[in-house]
């Protein structure tokens, strides 16, 4: 429903959850399960993520209680680390930059940890560091270069590097200097600029760089019809086709035009 499926050679793998079950992979032509893996008190939201690493393939399930490192064919455990995510919300798919893997959820709950290059494995370098890193809430972090940019809990974007994730930047430009927390801006890179679809259902054209925002132009889309906090919100993430934008609220979906 929420974590999308990963289509890898034959399979099909989703996010299931349940005893033993919390992700499965099945045969993508027939529907044949091929492998179960895994169990936790509630799935997550976090899609299914293949990386490289120590001369291997490894799939990365992240739940809410553990991060979780399997073998694409087969599902065999390659190594685990725990993870402690608030009301389930494991929603980020992991960033990898170099040697480092980074997810993370809101109540500043966020895992650095370094892969091992001679064999599958992981060491913890940070966790739930309140003051570094992003901890984003339903907003998938981009990573361009060895800069990640992210939408906080705070409600700001946050601009930082790894392996330290000292705050290089905070801004609030994309929701125009709204700031109450939790806000979301869905962020999507298009050559040298980003497109960032934001809470209040306004598009925003930015340059986003290690030394800070340029905001290029915004334009109100479609109206919020839901409520979050106390205000009014629209949370989607929209798709891109060829020069279109798809997006939705609660009473309509749109297709805006990006090619002028």
């Amino acid at each position: 429903y929420a974590a999308h499926p990963l289509i890898d050679g034959p399979r099909l793998i989703c996010v299931v959850g349940g005893q033993g079950t919390q992700t499965v992979a099945f045969d993508k032509l027939t529907g044949q399960e091929l492998w179960r893996s895994g169990t936790a008190t509630e799935q997550g939201y976090s899609p299914p993520t293949i990386i490289q690493a120590a001369g291997v393939r490894q799939l990365i399930l992240a739940n809410p209680q553990a991060i979780n490192s399997v073998e694409p064919e087969t599902g065999k455990l390659l190594w685990t680390t725990p993870y402690d995510a608030t009301n389930g919300s494991m929603i980020m798919s992991p960033i990898v930059i170099g040697d480092y893997l980074f997810i993370g959820g809101y109540s500043n709950h966020n895992l650095l940890l370094k892969l091992n290059q001679d064999k599958p494995g992981v060491t913890v370098v940070s966790k739930d560091r309140a003051k570094k890193f992003v901890s984003p809430v339903n907003v998938q972090p981009i990573a361009d270069g060895d800069t990640i940019y992210g939408m906080d809990q705070k409600g700001d974007l946050l601009a930082f590097k790894l392996p330290d994730g000292e705050p290089l930047w905070t801004s609030t430009d994309l929701l125009g200097g709204r700031s109450q927390g939790t806000e979301t801006a869905f962020l999507v890179k298009h050559n040298d600029r980003y497109f960032a679809f934001n809470e209040k259902g306004e598009l925003v054209i930015a340059k986003l760089s290690p030394t800070g925002v340029e905001i290029i132009d915004r334009a109100q889309v479609i109206k919020p019809s839901n409520n979050a906090f106390g205000r009014d919100v629209v949370w989607c993430a929209p798709a891109f086709a060829g020069t279109c934008m798809y997006v939705r609220n609660d009473d309509e979906c749109i297709c805006v035009e990006l090619s002028q």
